[in-house]
């Protein structure tokens, strides 16, 4: 029993040797352990406080980077709280293109933006200049608005004062107008009966007049008859063709005592001379513009003198034209124009003037148109133009006495109609 005893303290101390051992070994490891996790956890914390620290550096820098989007403006639309390089810049193109002070060299806003301060500047310089400048001129127009003010003043006194002159001027007016209306009204009744008895003795001078240029004329015709051939073209005849009766100043219209029975045509043109008795003196012309039977209507043109026109009483000529007589004309020359050969043929013979191609002692007139291109015997052309004055019938002409009337002359005395 003894020795089971003492056995079982040995297995005892045995068993609490391992177990301590064990116990130690525990110790030791739980000790290991702990020391282990006591430097992670310090290791953790120096990783937190590392973390954390990052993490403050990280808002403080983004809050920066955020007030600096939000002063600088240049933002990326999709996120406004970072700049965007893109919208940088094109901001800054935009600045360079509306400010042309900022030179090449300046890629970044911060060099771009002492130009734009020193155009700020001169702008403000300007604007300072410009409001002392408005403040000048201002001054210098309250001046003158006083001095405007001051004229004004006066000027509308001197006008009262001169509307008061002008309305008693004006009753002054109306009561001489009222006066003067009356005394013309008394002198046109007097001037009225004064015309109509100074009207009906004239027309009775005039009747006188015209019987008695009648009875004159029909002698001037008897003589010019006779003394026809003997005066020369280029003078005026002394037997006047015929007579004013009666003027239209205003209208430069007028009549004459020969017609359609005097064989008068119209077209036909006649000089106009002073109808007192031997003198010569030329007012115009008159040309026939429309034909009755013993008298026919003329407008009157070339006035000689504006202050002596044609008046009832005036004679006038026209060296063709022959109411009675029958008469001869040998056409030699080119007629062309308004006034062809056969024009002037049918002209001639209106008058009574028959055509005939030699130069005799009866022939009266030899009219005279222009070179010739063409022979006058056998119509062929010619190398070159032939005068009429080289033609034979015009020397004829000459040796016969017969007149010689150019197409310049002839035109004188007829329209182109």
């Amino acid at each position: 029993m003894k020795r089971s005893q003492r056995g079982m303290a040995k297995v005892s101390v045995v068993w609490a040797i391992c177990l301590f051992m064990a116990f130690a070994a525990a110790a030791v490891a739980y000790f290991l352990s702990n020391q282990e996790a006591a430097s992670q956890r310090d290791l953790a914390a120096q990783y937190e406080t590392k973390m954390k620290k990052a993490e403050s550096e990280r808002d403080t820098l983004n809050a920066y980077v955020l007030e600096v989007s939000k002063k600088a403006g240049f933002t990326d639309p999709t996120n406004p709280s970072r700049m965007d390089a893109k919208t940088l810049d094109e901001g800054l193109k935009y600045l360079k293109d509306n400010c042309k002070s900022i030179e090449a060299s300046a890629t970044t806003v911060q060099a771009a933006m002492k130009y734009v301060v020193e155009d700020l500047k001169k702008a403000e310089q300007r604007a300072q200049e410009s409001t002392t400048r408005a403040e000048q001129l201002a001054g210098e127009n309250n001046q003158i608005r006083g001095n405007v003010d001051s004229v004004r003043t006066e000027l509308e006194k001197q006008l009262g004062d001169m509307r008061r002159q002008l309305s008693d001027e004006q009753q002054s007016f109306n009561d001489q107008k009222g006066e003067l209306e009356r005394q013309l009204a008394e002198r046109t009744a007097t001037w009225q009966q004064t015309d109509k008895t100074k009207n009906d003795l004239a027309k009775e001078v005039e009747d006188t007049k015209r019987k008695a240029a009648l009875e004159a004329d029909a002698w001037r015709t008897r003589m010019a008859e006779a003394e026809r051939k003997l005066t020369p073209f280029t003078k005026e005849p002394e037997a006047a063709d015929g007579r004013l009766l009666s003027i239209s100043p205003e209208l430069k219209l007028g009549w004459v005592d020969i017609g359609s029975k005097h064989r008068l045509a119209r077209g036909m043109r006649f000089r106009v001379v002073d109808g007192q008795h031997g003198s010569k003196k030329m007012k115009g012309w008159c040309e026939v513009t429309a034909v009755q039977n013993e008298m026919a209507e003329v407008t009157f043109s070339e006035q000689v003198d504006p202050f002596d026109p044609p008046s009832v009483g005036d004679v006038v000529f026209n060296p063709l034209f022959d109411p009675k007589g029958e008469r001869s004309a040998v056409l030699i020359g080119r007629f062309s124009g308004a006034l062809t050969e056969e024009a002037l043929k049918a002209m001639l013979k209106s008058m009574n003037i028959s055509v005939t191609k030699s130069v005799e002692r009866t022939t009266d007139f030899l009219i005279v148109g222009g070179e010739m291109y063409k022979d006058p015997e056998n119509g062929q052309p010619l190398e070159a133009p032939l005068q009429p004055s080289d033609d034979v019938r015009y020397k004829n002409a000459q040796a016969e006495g017969v007149q010689i009337v150019t197409l310049k002359e002839l035109r004188q005395y007829f329209a182109s109609n």
